[in-house]
């Protein structure tokens, strides 16, 4: 099973999502990659005391329940 992941940020459905590229990129930031061409990261805040580097909504997409 494949999982279809956003490839540029007009098909990214975040609307807190900032384009950020890797030298504007903040450790409060979410690390989401976006984009195919300039590489982009999400850049939206990340939660104070998160366990990840992502917002919730890339949250959501990196981490899926598994099936199993």
């Amino acid at each position: 099973q494949t999982c279809a992941l956003p490839i540029s940020m007009e098909k990214f459905m975040n609307p807190k999502a900032r384009k950020v590229g890797f030298l504007e990129l903040k450790r409060n930031q979410c690390h989401f990659p976006t984009g195919d061409g300039p590489f982009l990261f999400c850049g939206a805040d990340v939660e104070l005391g998160s366990s990840t580097p992502y917002c919730n909504i890339c949250k959501s997409i990196v981490y899926r329940p598994s099936n199993a």
